[in-house]
């Protein structure tokens, strides 16, 4: 059944939404909040030969949990009609483990509540860029050395799979096992024979590095979607 169909598989049978071409590059849009800066940079740079016109929106603290600082909704509704992505990378959620406010009613983080109102923000968020010539790839949050903001990641991000199983046009890109998964948050990492420093000193934040292989996943997932033609 489709259901258990993985997201590769699924964006797979889609088949090339079009082939990209130099003279015709993908229009990619890298979202979210800090994360997203060293992400952008290294799909704007690695894409050996893969056309991009690539914008990065990374918007410092921002969350869906609050829209009164940041609306990501709004935001997306005007870039879709500003600039037509066709590529949206989005990398959001380390801030979004916090109380939310609805209807004058204040939502204590973690609780059933709190989930229902979140995974709502994001279908929204989502769907607003649903279109046949767009696809959607949303990153995972990675392991925190924080043990409450690591609790918090993990709801998030097992509410985001839930959302993101039920739209085809949204692949994940699961980085938390990359990044130490169940053994838990390590500020270095070995990949492809690299050891590398993996994360910043705040134990949140990817190192440059470490996103340059989040972009390799972003690559992979992308060939499954476009035709690349150089």
């Amino acid at each position: 059944s489709s259901t258990s169909t993985a997201s590769t598989t699924t964006t797979m049978a889609v088949g090339p939404l079009r082939v990209v071409t130099g003279q015709e590059p993908l229009r990619v849009y890298v979202a979210g909040d800090s994360q997203a800066t060293y992400l952008g940079q290294a799909i704007t740079t690695e894409g050996g030969n893969r056309s991009f016109t690539v914008e990065i929106e990374d918007r410092i603290s921002t969350s869906l949990a609050r829209p009164d600082y940041f609306n990501w909704p709004a935001e997306l509704a005007a870039v879709v009609e500003d600039r037509d992505p066709e590529a949206v990378v989005f990398f959001l959620g380390a801030n979004d483990h916090q109380d939310m406010a609805l209807d004058g009613e204040r939502l204590v983080e973690g609780t059933p509540e709190w989930e229902e109102e979140w995974r709502h923000r994001l279908e929204v968020t989502l769907d607003l860029l649903a279109a046949p010539h767009r696809h959607v790839f949303w990153v995972t949050q990675p392991p925190m050395r924080d043990g409450r903001l690591d609790a918090g990641i993990d709801q998030i991000n097992s509410l985001a799979a839930e959302v993101i199983e039920a739209r085809p046009f949204v692949t994940p890109i699961d980085i938390h096992e990359l990044f130490g998964g169940s053994g838990g948050f390590s500020e270095r990492v070995t990949h492809d024979g690299q050891d590398l420093r993996a994360r910043v000193d705040d134990g949140v934040h990817l190192t440059r590095d470490a996103s340059s292989w989040v972009a390799d996943l972003v690559f992979v997932a992308m060939d499954d979607v476009w035709q690349f033609s150089g």
